[in-house]
């Protein structure tokens, strides 16, 4: 969800629930909504699971405990970046006690709408 709208010259922030312990969490940011099958990429996803944000920038997610994690995202004061879309979709894999990933999962897509004030 939606902590901090995506303003030019400000930070967006989002927070994902859900986020299993021990993992290991990425936010996707991109241009495109692929709706590619995460299975294309590990045959442990669940059904349905879907890659809703392409790849165009990647980083890790800052997990809070108790199966929270936040996203950021710094958006430069450029009044020419105003009504530009962007999806965003985290992207968490399970891990074991040995960290091996036994699982992965994603969230549902946000399309977010850059805005200037």
């Amino acid at each position: 969800s939606t902590v901090v709208p995506p303003w030019t010259g400000g930070t967006f922030q989002s927070l994902v629930s859900g986020v299993s312990s021990p993992s290991l969490g990425f936010a996707l940011y991109g241009f495109l909504s692929p709706g590619l099958p995460l299975s294309l990429f590990f045959s442990g996803a669940p059904v349905g699971c879907d890659l809703l944000a392409s790849p165009d920038l990647i980083h890790a997610l800052d997990p809070r405990g108790g199966g929270l994690a936040d996203s950021w995202l710094s958006i430069p004061n450029d009044p020419a970046l105003a009504g530009i879309q962007l999806h965003h979709q985290a992207i968490v894999f399970g891990l074991d006690a040995s960290f091996q990933v036994v699982s992965l999962g994603g969230s549902n897509d946000l399309l977010l709408t850059i805005g200037s004030f």
